[in-house]
């Protein structure tokens, strides 16, 4: 079974160049123009087969982009850690993603605080939300590439957890055998 993995996030939070920078590690990462709508990279991470799914963060494509939410798996919700609102950046990605989802599928979301090359450390307000509903939270740069591998790590893990939840079908199983007794309604 092949995995969906959707990066999510508002414009300029780096979704994209920290995509670019897990496939190709020893190229630098320029600055990138806008997604749109959707990018779409199949790959296989420790024989885990995956899909990562790169949304545009542009709110004209919010529709297009929340559609991928059914779907998703693991969810992975960046913001640029130097100009990062948590109510607009995080909270708001976050209920977009609760919104859409399936009603039967808690989502597994993991937090990355992009651009430590430019500031180290996150707001308090972000890693306290983060630790309350038990996020994984991950500080990363894209342009130097710190903690990009181990990003990519987890989210094979969270795959490998979980993935018997996601391979169980969502409604119950219809009996094998025929029931021997008569059928009510008509005998034709």
């Amino acid at each position: 079974m092949r995995f969906n993995v959707v990066f999510v996030g508002s414009v300029g939070g780096g979704k994209t160049s920290i995509i670019q920078k897990y496939f190709h590690k020893d190229s630098d990462v320029s600055p990138q123009v806008s997604t749109i709508a959707v990018d779409f990279i199949p790959t296989i991470i420790n024989d885990v087969e995956m899909s990562i799914w790169d949304t545009c963060g542009q709110e004209r494509f919010l529709s297009i982009t929340s559609s991928y939410f059914m779907r998703g798996h693991v969810f992975v919700l960046v913001h640029d850690i130097s100009d990062s609102i948590l109510n607009t950046d995080l909270k708001k990605w976050y209920q977009d993603i609760l919104n859409k989802r399936p009603s039967r599928h808690e989502p597994v979301v993991i937090v990355v605080s992009n651009k430590t090359d430019i500031k180290p450390f996150c707001a308090e307000d972000i890693r306290l939300w983060c630790k309350s509903n038990m996020f994984d939270h991950v500080h990363a740069s894209a342009k130097t590439g710190e903690n990009i591998e181990a990003l990519f790590s987890k989210i094979r893990d969270a795959i490998l957890v979980h993935q018997t939840d996601w391979m169980a079908p969502s409604l119950p199983a219809l009996p094998v055998e025929p029931s021997q007794g008569p059928s009510p309604g008509c005998s034709c």
